[in-house]
């Protein structure tokens, strides 16, 4: 019944007890209103902080603004400071309220009452001119209170973490907590991880693009197809991340909601079963959104690798000598990935498979002109029957990998020198791409 509404009746005699009542009924409706359209509906929606203060042991809200766990909004606009103990380490900074108990005097003069009565002129507002009239209004005893206080009788909402009092008297604040925020904007590591993804996005989008327009001849169609999918997810996570990073009072909740979304969807495109993530936690905000950002990055940094890198021949010594060459410029690629030479003849690629081994020779630089000249094995080529899934099948065109296990091949490796492929003469029309395959 404490939260009921007045039955209003003509002729009764009216008491302060009506009013306070009807303005119970008025905030409780409001307050189950919102919390069951919008849950967890608390939390900061603006925070600053005197960093000053830091420097001489004290921890001060300059500004703050939001709502409380039980709906009650606040503004502060003056400073509330409180002294940090010394050895104090690894413990929250708290807004706190004291709770509303039906049946118990809420305004009064001790701090541990809900509110204080202050006098403020008012005037009248239907008046062009009206002599103003001292009414009591009553002001939230908002205070500020360190983890290990006796806090039982009060409404927190966590405004930061201190993680050591030095002894020269300086107060050392943890960043990567983050208060209970409202907005996501009132932490800076938030703010700071959308930035770096939308960063991200962006530029690995201009990379698939870029790729996307240059050639794209020897490319499958599932390797093709995975570009253009990348790019389109990141097209629709580019827009929101963007107006994220430009008004940052999107609810910090939805921002996690999205970004879980955002995680999933790009595990499906990596083939991979999207994760689980950590559910909701309003009183741990860093556990769960370091975890979701963790993974975006990762996710992200492996769209940026091209699962097809094609090497450039120097054909200049192919002319007089039959020989090509080409360097690995990225190193990586030795650990990663499988080498594939892509030739064609028009004696067809039947033919190819069977002369394409006997023809050619290939090894390190500086073995090359030994093993042609005493006749001997280069590194193993093995004739595969198809195109690999990320190369396009031509018709006329033999597929070989090479064998990068061979002691030929693991030499090269180990001195860094350049790729040479020797082909004799009884190919005489002969074209050889060299793409290695991640």
């Amino acid at each position: 019944m404490d939260n009921n509404k007045v039955v209003w009746s003509e002729g009764m005699f009216l008491s302060p007890q009506h009013f306070q009542q009807q303005e119970r009924y008025v905030e409780h409706f409001t307050r189950e209103f919102v919390g069951q359209i919008s849950p967890n509906s608390y939390g900061l929606t603006h925070l600053e902080l005197d960093r000053t203060m830091l420097s001489i042991g004290k921890v001060s809200v300059r500004r703050a603004k939001g709502i409380f766990p039980d709906g009650t909004p606040f503004e502060i606009e003056q400073a509330l400071v409180i002294d940090v103990p010394k050895n104090t380490s690894h413990k929250k900074v708290y807004l706190a309220l004291p709770v509303s108990r039906p049946g118990t005097i809420d305004v009064g003069e001790d701090v541990r009452l809900r509110h204080s009565a202050n006098e403020h002129p008012v005037y009248d507002t239907s008046r062009e001119h009206s002599d103003p009239v001292q009414l009591e209004l009553a002001q939230m005893n908002i205070q500020l209170k360190l983890e290990g206080d006796e806090l039982k009788d009060f409404i927190l909402i966590a405004v930061a973490e201190i993680s050591e009092h030095k002894s020269e008297g300086a107060v050392i604040l943890n960043q990567a907590f983050i208060p209970q925020s409202l907005h996501f904007g009132v932490s800076s590591y938030l703010t700071d991880s959308v930035a770096d993804v939308f960063a991200q996005v962006q530029y690995r989008s201009r990379a698939i693009h870029a790729r996307l327009q240059a050639e794209t001849s020897s490319k499958s169609y599932q390797s093709l197809m995975r570009d253009y999918l990348w790019l389109q997810v990141m097209g629709a996570w580019m827009p929101k991340l963007e107006q994220w990073n430009l008004d940052n009072t999107f609810l910090t909740r939805h921002l996690y909601l999205e970004c879980v979304s955002m995680a999933g969807q790009m595990q499906g495109l990596e083939g991979k079963m999207p994760k689980s993530f950590p559910a909701w936690n309003q009183n741990d905000l860093y556990s769960i959104f370091s975890s979701v950002f963790a993974e975006l990055l990762v996710l992200l940094r492996e769209v940026q690798i091209d699962n097809v890198s094609t090497l450039k021949w120097d054909r200049q010594l192919f002319a007089s000598r039959r020989l090509l060459r080409t360097l690995v410029d990225d190193r990586s690629l030795y650990n990663q990935g499988r080498f594939v030479l892509v030739v064609s003849s028009s004696m067809g690629a039947t033919r190819l498979s069977e002369e394409f081994p006997r023809a050619a020779k290939l090894a390190g630089n500086g073995d090359i002109a030994g093993l042609v000249r005493n006749a001997l094995s280069g590194v193993p080529l093995r004739h595969l029957p198809y195109a690999p899934s990320e190369l396009k099948s031509l018709n006329d065109a033999a597929y070989f990998e090479i064998d990068t296990k061979s002691d030929l091949w693991q030499a090269l490796v180990k001195r860094d020198e350049a790729i040479a492929l020797h082909i004799d003469e009884r190919i005489d029309d002969i074209h050889v791409d060299f793409h290695v395959i991640r």
